[in-house]
């Protein structure tokens, strides 16, 4: 394998100095392209995600704090969030503030892109132009590479931070100067991807590991003992002090460290089915290439590094399945480790040559080889994306609503999602609210006395319930209100309107407590649920009611 001396790139001649370069290569360009236009279209194609409308919202309150003093929103969001809320949140805000959502999945998806331009570097340095263009080919072709490029949530810069400690300890591997400070930086910006989010801690022994074998490959033995103390000091501290100045360890413990997760409990089969559908294929084609770097390899410590690049590829699922015992959130944390995978698979493609053929119609074979696995990565990312209800129609309904509003509001959806499209009202006047149970107690002829009862002491200012199905008519239709305003038989008419079951035993009885209360008035009904996906969940209607003026 014709690797140079070092991991660095070999000493260009002077005539290379006299002509003048591109900024970016042909080939990384368009890839960088392709990559940019298939996350757009994920980017494009839904409303926020609850994850995504809570960082976003959070954001948002901490920029408040920080410049205006606001301290209507008392939220414990160093406890609840799984990464540091000062770090990703206010910078997704900013970019929310200038592009609305689609302006916060493009400040992912500058993450993900410079993830590509880091693996181009690496596998340049590593083995030369050809390994670089296969190597980002492959991870364009990666399903959690284009999501997180369309996903406002703290994991692409996490992921970010992560490939970019990988890569400075590459450099530090084959440098002779600058090792030491190189190392200390990937230390530090380890800690920095840790801390925006809390479960990449799992890389640190990848990226400890890699920087070992790389520098046992490139200098010596004692040279890699040093390095990885030396980083491993840095780390140490940087993870006791920065945790402790953002007063996160709350945050840590609870949702990491101490997590319970029993509830999200699966089976081995079930976690393996989980792994395959989110990147089964993909990751047999990349261990085929690794294996053949592998096996090409010159020398033992290249062959341990080689191997160690692909293991990382299964360092999430081997967690999940022997630890966690959950499939939970698997698809986002195998980003790292699929990109080091797709190191050593392109070093390994690298190597197969094709004789007989001339470069164009290598170039050919090679795109008509990707393209099957770039359509499945695509697409299952466009499913995945899809699966979560479209909640544009709420969004522009609720949010007019909201100005005039002062005090609770009441959600049976998620309430961050309408704290996020209910901004700035959410921030100091508007406390969207999920307190009033679906499943009351008792028989259910007194639920909606029940329900009566909990609109007289919460008095909420608008009310969001969602009805399974899709009702007939979507704007203020008046079969809904004809059965509504009937105090018998409400359950079963409108299941019958709905064409679906019934999933909470208190809904319908909630809605016929307000839709008869004088004090409210149904404001807006519409489309709530446009799923679509393996994972979408059934269509449904919304129903927003607002609370009258001095009622």
């Amino acid at each position: 394998m014709a690797y140079p001396t070092t991991l660095l790139d070999a000493p260009v001649s002077s005539k290379d100095h006299r002509r003048p370069r591109r900024r970016i290569p042909g080939p990384l360009a368009a890839i960088l392209a392709a990559q940019a236009c298939l996350s757009l279209l994920l980017a494009a194609s839904n409303t926020a995600f609850e994850d995504e409308a809570l960082y976003l919202w959070a954001g948002h309150v901490e920029l408040a704090q920080w410049f205006q003093g606001a301290h209507g929103v008392v939220s414990p969001f160093t406890r609840y969030l799984s990464g540091a809320p000062q770090i990703y949140p206010p910078l997704a805000a900013l970019a929310d503030s200038a592009g609305g959502l689609v302006g916060a999945r493009i400040l992912s998806l500058a993450f993900m892109l410079a993830t590509t331009c880091l693996l181009w570097s690496a596998a340049h340095r590593m083995s030369g132009r050809r390994a670089a263009v296969i190597c980002c080919a492959l991870w364009l072709a990666c399903e959690s590479n284009l999501r997180m490029g369309a996903y406002a949530t703290y994991d692409p810069m996490a992921i970010f931070c992560i490939c970019l400690a990988l890569w400075l300890v590459i450099l530090a591997a084959g440098s002779e100067r600058w090792y030491a400070e190189l190392a200390g930086l990937s230390a530090l910006v380890m800690a920095l991807g840790c801390v925006t989010a809390y479960s990449y801690a799992i890389y640190i022994p990848v990226v400890l590991g890699i920087g070992f074998l790389a520098t046992t490959r490139a200098r010596s033995l004692k040279r890699a003992v040093i390095l990885v103390a030396w980083m491993a000091a840095i780390l140490a501290v940087a993870l006791a002090v920065v945790p402790s100045l953002l007063d996160v360890w709350p945050g840590v413990f609870h949702t990491t460290l101490s997590r319970s997760i029993t509830r999200d409990h699966q089976t081995v089969p079930a976690i393996l089915q989980i792994a395959w559908s989110c990147a089964g294929p993909f990751t047999v084609i990349i261990s085929a290439g690794a294996l053949i770097a592998v096996g090409a390899a010159r020398g033992r410590s290249e062959r341990f590094l080689l191997a160690a690049l692909l293991a990382a590829a299964f360092v999430v699922p081997c967690y999940q399945i022997l630890i966690a015992r959950t499939g939970w959130a698997l698809d986002k944390h195998l980003a790292p480790g699929m990109w080091c995978a797709v190191l050593a698979a392109g070093i390994g493609f690298a190597e197969v040559a094709l004789p007989g053929l001339k470069a164009g119609a290598q170039a050919a074979a090679a795109l008509t080889a990707l393209s099957l696995p770039l359509f499945a990565g695509w697409y299952s990312a466009y499913g995945i994306t899809r699966s979560w209800p479209g909640s544009g129609r709420l969004a522009a309904a609720v949010r007019p609503l909201a100005v005039g509003v002062h005090g609770n509001a009441y959600t049976e959806i998620t309430p961050s999602l309408l704290d996020y499209y209910s901004w700035p009202a959410s921030l100091n006047q508007l406390r969207w609210k999920s307190a009033i149970t679906l499943d009351p107690a008792g028989q259910p002829a007194t639920w909606v006395a029940y329900y009566r009862h909990e609109l007289a002491v919460e008095k909420p200012g608008i009310a969001v319930l969602w009805m399974p199905g899709v009702m007939k008519g979507q704007s203020l239709p008046a079969d809904v209100l004809r059965v509504l305003q009937k105090e018998k038989g409400t359950p079963a008419t409108l299941g019958e309107l709905a064409g679906a079951t019934m999933q909470t035993p208190g809904l319908y009885a909630f809605a016929e407590a307000l839709q008869t209360n004088r004090a409210y008035r149904l404001a807006a009904t519409g489309p709530y649920n446009t799923g679509y996906g393996s994972f979408s969940a059934a269509p449904g209607t919304f129903m927003v009611w607002q609370r009258l003026p001095q009622s």
